[in-house]
C-alpha cells in the first residue's frame, strides 16, 4: 500500500490600493490518522477460531459451569480470549486455539497477590476439577466467602 506524502497550501488572492492582485499562501496540517481501537470479538467469534468441532460444545461447559460460581461474575472479551471477573478482578480466562483452548486461572492469595496459571484442553476429556477449585477459590478470597 502506497501512503503519498501530501503537502497542503491554503491561497489567498490579494488585491492592493492600486487594484493589482497577489496570492498569499501557506501550509496547513494534514489531520492526523490514528486507526481506531479494536473492537472485542463477541464470544461466539472467539469461540469460533476453534476448528476442533468437538470442544465447543465443552468450551461452553466449562463457561457456563464458571458463571454459575455467582450471578455477579462478569464475563468480557477480547480479541483472543473470554475473561471471567469479580468486582473489578479476573478470576479466570478460556483461550481458544485452534485445537485446543486453555483454561487460565488469576490465582488471588489471601493477601491479594495475583499469579496466572493454565489448564490446556486438547480432548475434552480432560479432569479440570482442580482447575475449578482454583477459580472457586480465587473468587473466595475477593469476595470473602472462602
Amino acid at each position: 500500500m502506497v501512503i503519498p506524502e501530501i503537502e497542503l497550501y491554503e491561497y489567498t488572492i490579494l488585491k492592493t490600493l492600486d487594484e493589482k492582485e497577489g496570492i498569499c499562501f501557506h501550509p496547513v496540517s494534514l489531520p492526523k490518522y490514528e486507526e481506531p481501537p479494536s473492537k472485542p470479538k463477541s464470544i461466539a467469534e472467539i469461540k469460533a477460531y476453534m476448528t476442533k468441532e468437538s470442544l465447543k460444545p465443552y468450551f461452553d461447559r466449562i463457561f457456563e459451569k464458571i458463571k454459575s460460581i455467582n450471578k455477579d461474575i462478569e464475563d468480557y472479551t477480547t480479541a483472543s480470549y473470554v475473561g471471567f471477573k469479580y468486582r473489578g478482578r479476573q478470576i479466570a480466562s478460556l483461550a481458544p486455539h485452534r485445537k485446543s483452548f486453555d483454561i487460565g486461572v488469576a490465582k488471588i492469595d489471601e493477601d491479594g497477590r495475583t499469579s496466572y496459571e493454565y489448564q490446556r484442553i486438547e480432548s475434552g476429556s480432560e479432569n479440570y476439577a482442580e482447575t475449578f477449585e482454583k477459580i472457586q477459590k480465587s473468587f473466595g478470597n475477593i469476595s470473602g466467602k472462602i
